[in-house]
């Protein structure tokens, strides 16, 4: 059922791909009002928005509707702000779990265009790799459940990040309904996503707030 609801909606954000491709104002205003919702998430900690955000921007870059160097930006302002709340001088290593949990949306999209990424970009992706593998070298090892799908375990056989990886960022079970449209989407013209900017101090956690970053199950699907 889940994985039905998914191509759905997949195949409605690749649609958008195709109404750009007649109206760019129209794909610019998806984009826009996506910035807006994005940015309104992050202040307010809403987790399922900002990873369902994060995927659709994956996705709209898919389809030659947002700038791949913009979805990487992005990319990017969450693993710097990662990166400095772990930081023992400058951050505060306490409120790992937000940290983590924007590490965890960065790999939540990989399988839905890191694929693309590689193709268009690949020394903008390949920076982002790199960043995350440092932000995972200095992060406080302990058990995360946002972190065990890319987690070797041969006894539940997940897949992991460097399977993935050498698959190509590819994932039988995720939808890609845009590879029938790539020969029209070609022709699309993306557009700019603008800055995010990540809160500086985060907030007195709450039982559904920063504090379950970290706890909350990471769906590829």
């Amino acid at each position: 059922m889940r994985s039905t609801i998914a191509s759905q909606i997949s195949l409605l954000r690749h649609l958008i791909g195709l109404l750009n491709l007649e109206k760019e104002d129209l794909g610019k205003l998806v984009v826009d009002t996506t910035h807006s919702n994005l940015q309104e998430a992050i202040q307010s900690e809403n987790c399922d928005s900002i990873r369902v955000l994060l995927r659709f921007l994956t996705v709209l870059m898919c389809s030659k509707v947002l700038q791949p160097a913009s979805l990487v930006v992005v990319f990017e302002t969450l693993l710097s702000s990662a990166a400095t709340i772990v930081d023992e001088e400058k951050g505060n290593p306490a409120w790992q779990a937000r940290a983590d949990f924007y590490i965890s949306c960065i790999l939540s999209c990989l399988p839905w265009g890191g694929a693309e990424l590689m193709e268009q970009v690949p020394e903008e992706f390949d920076r982002v790799m790199v960043g995350i593998q440092a932000y995972l070298s200095i992060r406080r090892h302990v058990f995360d459940s946002g972190f065990s799908i890319f987690v070797d375990n041969t006894r539940d056989q997940k897949p992991n990040e460097k399977d993935l990886s050498n698959n190509g960022w590819k994932l039988e079970s995720v939808p890609r309904p845009y590879l029938s449209l790539k020969a029209q989407l070609v022709a699309g013209n993306p557009h700019d996503f603008g800055p995010i900017i990540c809160p500086e101090q985060p907030r007195l956690p709450s039982t559904t707030s920063s504090i379950s970053y970290g706890r909350r199950s990471m769906m590829l699907i």
